[in-house]
């Protein structure tokens, strides 16, 4: 049974950490278990947040699932989203809503890594203010890339990101942030 807890604990504490849907092969390889024992994990997520005194549930679809909020609370998250839509972007929004412009095309993961913390909160803030667009990454199918939204730059009165300030320069760092760490230690070892 403690087997099960512990596979359930992991399984919830995954799929709030990602925020978004996760297939079941990713979660299999992320917790190190088979599909099948992802499903049996599901099942017991799913029974322990419906007997539980608990304000989420969890979705399945096309093979993924995804930590959500009960139905039943959709009237006070409406009321605490449009509150937050209007109040001014929080410092953390700023932040993320800078790292999708200078660099996007960007993941989750990305920006998560560039901020050392989550982003999910801040990333669905601007989705629903309308200032980053998602779009599936080509690359990847079962995850998603941002960027600032034509809303966003019309709102900043450019014509495009290239007309942001030092934009050039953000752009170098971000490229050379994305280099695989082995070139880097090649040119190194190279110039030693």
């Amino acid at each position: 049974m403690s087997d099960n807890l512990n596979l359930t604990a992991r399984l919830e504490a995954l799929l709030f950490i990602y925020g978004e849907e996760m297939t079941y092969k990713k979660i299999a390889s992320a917790l190190n278990l088979s599909v099948e024992e992802v499903k049996s994990g599901a099942k017991e997520l799913r029974l322990a947040l419906e007997s539980a005194d608990s304000g989420l549930t969890l979705v399945e679809h096309d093979n993924s699932l995804q930590i959500a909020t009960k139905a039943e609370f959709g009237a006070l998250l409406d009321t605490v989203l449009k509150q937050e839509l209007r109040e001014a972007l929080s410092p953390a929004s700023l932040e993320v809503l800078s790292i999708v412009t200078y660099a996007g095309p960007i993941s989750r993961s990305e920006i998560d890594y560039i901020r050392g913390v989550n982003s999910t909160f801040s990333i669905r803030s601007l989705l629903l203010r309308g200032l980053i667009s998602r779009e599936t990454d080509s690359q990847r199918g079962n995850s998603y890339i941002y960027n600032p939204s034509i809303e966003l730059l019309h709102h900043l009165g450019i014509t495009g990101v290239g007309d942001l300030p030092e934009y050039q320069r953000f752009r170098t760092l971000v490229t050379q942030m994305r280099q695989p760490i082995s070139s880097s230690s090649e040119e190194e070892q190279a110039s030693g």
